[in-house]
């Protein structure tokens, strides 16, 4: 096919369709004028600029050939822009060594889905559903067409109409051509209201269409999903042909049901829901979609301690238990502590890091608490000793490789 490039718009017909799929079986010719202003194109490289719908792009070099004053550019399109459905970006590209580079305007294309039919067609439901679909695809681009029809026989309308009016005017300046430019006139002003009628018959036609879309999408069944025949009986806006499928942990299937108002079954008893089969395929127990989802620990523990990356300081006490001759100290889960002794016992701190700051609140009763081994304490850190109905509190720094101690007394109430 011929796409004609004029100025630098591409002038692509809705009727070149591309479709999904398609290797090899097209091969398109832009068509464009040699000179570009006072730019000879001819001289140049041309390239096709494209990119697809999930944004990959390509440069694709354009066999380019001299028809008198035009150019043709030769593209053949191949599986690797018709791989992926949905809006395909062109742009014509011309490169010259005397770094002179013109460029054509965007062009938005569609690359139309394909029927995949190399899976086996198991149930009546989903061929309905394409047909439907294929309607629907019909209806769009004969209401497209229409639409772009009504605009060029408006546009036709208002070109004749203004001819028609300089024509006049041309035959009331020159008397010899009176009579001659009266009918010519005639001749315009009558064309000009055939088209315009003709677009009135285009519009009318459009919104005919677009009226048959309405009537096919209100006619698409509804899918209902639910976890009970009960919940499905209850539903009172089922239509002809609308499907509920009935979804539960518990069963080991999925119940398909199809809403019936023509009594298809011959049991005299309609409307109903018409159990058709069960569908294996469609459910799965918890154990397997929660392996399928991967999903963390904290997704089914709700616990805090289960969360990942925590920040590293939090405002309460917790509290520190003593056992086997010494006290651990999480400081992944609180940056404050407070201990009691039952006897003497080694403070051991878990989950530390570069820059950690702490505070303990130490009942001693009359025992000791040894520090880590890699500790710094402060000057006046043995001045000061506790007497009765007084704590310690401990403060510290860790900067990577030691913990730096200070300690001072108060009293219990």
């Amino acid at each position: 096919m011929v796409i004609s490039v004029i100025d630098k718009n591409i002038l692509w017909n809705h009727s070149h369709v591309i479709m999904q799929g398609e290797n090899n079986s097209d091969t398109v010719v832009f068509e464009t004028d040699k000179t570009y202003g006072n730019i000879d194109l001819s001289g140049s490289s041309a390239f096709l600029a494209v990119v697809n719908s999930n944004g990959e792009g390509d440069k694709i070099p354009l066999s380019m050939s001299v028809k008198e004053d035009k150019l043709w550019l030769e593209w053949k399109i191949t599986r690797s822009l018709t791989t992926v459905k949905g809006i395909l970006s062109i742009q014509i590209v011309f490169e010259s060594a005397e770094d002179v580079i013109h460029k054509t305007l965007v062009k938005n294309l569609e690359v139309k889905s394909s029927v995949d039919s190399d899976t086996p067609i198991e149930q009546e439901y989903p061929t309905i559903l394409q047909s439907w679909e294929q309607r629907m695809e019909n209806l769009n681009i004969s209401a497209s067409n229409t639409l772009i029809q009504a605009t060029q026989a408006k546009d036709t309308a208002i070109s004749s109409a203004s001819t028609a009016i300089s024509n006049a005017q041309s035959a009331s300046l020159n008397k010899d051509a009176t009579d001659t430019n009266k009918e010519i006139s005639l001749q315009y002003s009558i064309d000009s209201q055939q088209y315009a009628l003709t677009a009135s018959e285009q519009a009318v036609l459009a919104e005919h269409y677009a009226q048959q879309a309405q009537s096919i999408i209100s006619s698409i069944p509804m899918r209902y999903y639910r976890p009970s025949v009960a919940q499905m009986e209850a539903i009172t806006t089922a239509k002809q042909g609308d499907l509920c499928y009935i979804v539960n942990f518990s069963s080991p299937s999925t119940k398909l049901y199809v809403y019936d108002t023509t009594d298809m079954d011959a049991d005299n008893n309609n409307p109903e829901w018409v159990f058709l089969g069960n569908l294996d395929f469609a459910n799965m127990d918890k154990a397997t979609l929660l392996n399928i989802l991967q999903l963390p620990t904290v997704a089914t523990t709700g616990s805090y301690t289960d969360l990942l990356n925590k920040p590293n300081r939090y405002e309460s006490f917790i509290t520190l238990t003593t056992g086997a001759g010494h006290t651990a100290w999480d400081y992944s889960v609180s940056d404050k502590a407070i201990c009691t002794l039952p006897y003497n016992a080694i403070l051991y701190l878990d989950h530390i890091y570069n820059g950690a700051v702490g505070l303990l609140i130490l009942y001693p009763n009359g025992h000791e608490l040894t520090l880590p081994e890699n500790s710094i304490k402060s000057m006046d850190f043995d001045y000061v000793t506790i007497g009765e109905e007084q704590h310690y509190i401990y403060t510290f720094v860790y900067d990577g490789v030691k913990f730096h101690w200070s300690r001072t007394v108060a009293d219990n109430e």
